[in-house]
């Protein structure tokens, strides 16, 4: 919004000032600060539910911490690159690597207990990798079991890798808390209180979304 044109322009937001905006206008390049509730996107902000892990994004550096820094990727929730996402090196403070206002392309390790993005800067190497292609899960039986590996916990579940059931590169699929079944029975309140990284799990296929590129696991014996 420019108050002294009394209309909206176009403009490319350049670094966060404060409470505002650091703006460059499309019509002259002229430079300008902007106040954050006179700004509007051109395109509604991204659900973190519509969001991936292993998604590449693209955001910009907001806010620099002690242990990392915070990216705006234009989903509803901002995200953070932890220190020890920044390079495959050591890096002793986030300003040797990232500075605010810088654009930068990240990749989506996950969502945080408080919907917070959980970022990398490194992209992810082919023993790492996540979802890629889960047309191959489309239409399997779902009375078929797959041995997989842990790869990530979060308290709603984890993300739990599994061969395709032709051959080809490992996939990732989503084992939601409420699809985990606990020795005794009883709530579930994490599911960190079940899972750990690298645990060999044996889960059925729920649900492919090939156009999200998503794939519901479960634990839950067949019916």
């Amino acid at each position: 919004l420019d108050a002294e044109h009394e209309g909206w322009y176009t403009a490319v937001v350049q670094r966060p000032v404060g409470g505002d905006f650091l703006v460059r206008w499309e019509e002259d390049g002229s430079v300008s600060t902007v106040a954050r509730d006179q700004i509007r996107l051109l395109m509604p902000r991204l659900s973190v539910s519509s969001l991936h892990p292993g998604q590449k994004l693209r955001g910009l550096v907001t806010k620099m911490i002690p242990f990392g820094a915070y990216v705006d990727v234009g989903a509803e929730k901002e995200g953070l690159i932890h220190i020890s996402k920044l390079s495959r090196k050591r890096v002793d403070k986030p300003e040797s690597v990232l500075q605010i206002g810088q654009d930068v392309d990240v990749w989506l390790l996950g969502v945080r207990e408080n919907s917070e993005l959980d970022l990398s800067l490194l992209e992810p190497q082919e023993s790492d990798s996540w979802i890629t292609d889960v047309s191959p899960f489309v239409d399997i039986d779902p009375d078929r079991w797959f041995n997989g590996i842990v790869k990530k916990v979060m308290p709603f579940g984890g993300f739990v890798q599994i061969p395709p059931p032709r051959g080809g590169p490992v996939q990732i699929g989503l084992l939601h808390s409420t699809n985990i079944v606990r020795k005794g029975g009883g709530s579930l309140e994490s599911a960190r209180d079940v899972l750990e990284e690298g645990q060999p799990v044996r889960v059925r296929v729920q649900s492919v979304d090939v156009k999200a590129n998503k794939m519901i696991l479960t634990m839950m014996p067949t019916k």
